[in-house]
């Protein structure tokens, strides 16, 4: 049997060293992943004018949810979900299912659009 060279071993302070400059160097990783994010501004508040605008979007579409009508008409999921909530009692959309917070709609507009 050859015999190599032994490796020194660390102590109980080097390793609790390179433990937490380990964990320091996974956080700042973690931060830079986080950070990159773009915040959304949506609009929270609506005028008429915008309220046209996004019932035209609701034309465009066939199955609405709070979400996509987030994204086309840039307003926030919360004043989608309340719009919605407003045309399904006004009788242009149609309410499929709905599962906890999740609205599944049927845009009956794009029908009288066509």
């Amino acid at each position: 049997m050859a015999s190599g060279a032994k490796k020194e071993q660390k102590t109980k302070a080097q390793k609790l060293l390179a433990a937490q400059s380990a964990s320091k160097k996974a956080r700042s990783k973690k931060k830079e992943l986080t950070s990159s994010k773009d915040k959304k501004n949506y609009k929270v508040l609506i005028n008429e004018r915008e309220k046209e605008d996004i019932i035209t979007h609701l034309k465009k579409i066939s199955m609405v949810t709070p979400h996509l009508l987030s994204e086309r008409a840039k307003i926030t999921i919360s004043l989608a979900r309340l719009i919605i909530n407003e045309k399904i009692a006004d009788g242009s959309v149609q309410l499929i299912n709905k599962i906890g917070n999740l609205l599944l709609c049927k845009s009956l507009l794009r029908k009288k659009g066509k």
